[in-house]
């Protein structure tokens, strides 16, 4: 795992071989740090363990970076979801729970909260299954063919800069 994720999971023992047993496979974005060996590391352990959970720290699809897109963690647990043929439980984007939770620590409510983002699956479908309203906006991710996959916004905005005041 990235340094950064590394010092959230520091309390948690961590297995250290294949063969060891493990009550879960958690599964972030590494970006460069995926590689062959890594990925089936993880297939192996969740193979060996059938009652260890896959924990995904999240489901976003792919992330745009200053050279282009670049695959995210999404695509990793959906290969690995059907190669074990199991369900992932999901942390964060999209999760309903993940909104829900981000509503309630702002002492909020679903009815009065919205989401803004350039993600139509991760952040427009994911806020609207959650029962929050969603705007989309045009930078970023988005690509216009986005507004055709049978997702509908509750706004579409050029920027976030054109939210009304």
């Amino acid at each position: 795992m990235p340094p950064a994720t590394e010092e959230d999971f520091r309390s948690l023992r961590r297995a250290s071989s294949e063969g060891d047993p493990v009550s879960a496979v958690v599964l972030g974005d590494l970006g460069e740090g995926w590689d062959f060996a890594t990925y089936n590391r993880a297939f192996r352990w969740l193979k060996q363990n059938p009652d260890a959970a896959l924990v995904a720290l999240g489901m976003t699809r792919f992330w745009e970076a200053e050279d282009g897109p670049r695959l995210d963690v999404g695509p990793f647990v959906r290969g690995l979801e059907y190669a074990l043929d199991r369900q992932a439980v999901v942390l964060r984007k999209p999760s309903a729970s993940f909104f829900r939770l981000a509503v309630e620590d702002m002492d909020s409510r679903v009815d009065q909260a919205w989401m803004i983002g350039d993600d139509i699956m991760g952040d427009i479908d994911g806020a609207q299954r959650a029962g929050l309203r969603a705007v989309q906006v045009r930078t970023g991710k988005f690509r216009p063919e986005d507004l055709d996959r049978g997702i509908s916004p509750d706004g579409v905005l050029d920027s976030i800069a054109d939210l009304p005041a």
